[in-house]
């Protein structure tokens, strides 16, 4: 089972406001036959997000960090959630 997370997503292409979605983010340790690194990597992934507003799809972008000695197996979009800050 993949970890929470959230992104917020702003300004949003189709309406121009900041939506916050959940992301399921299933990390891996890596095999100690394979090399690590030592340092943390950035990885893009392009998924379909949902404008709230608007009810229709959009593609963006967005990075995570992968520490060293672990791997992103998968990234899934969750939900919209709540602003985390408030």
């Amino acid at each position: 089972m993949g970890r929470a997370d959230t992104i917020d997503i702003g300004p949003c292409p189709l309406c121009g406001g900041v939506h916050h979605y959940a992301l399921r983010v299933e990390r891996s340790k890596v095999s100690h036959f394979m090399p690590a690194g030592d340092e943390a990597q950035e990885k893009s992934f392009v998924r379909l997000f949902v404008c709230p507003k608007e009810n229709e799809h959009y593609q963006s972008t967005l990075s995570l960090i992968v520490e060293p000695g672990w791997r992103i197996k998968s990234v899934e979009v969750g939900g919209m959630v709540e602003d985390p800050d408030g």
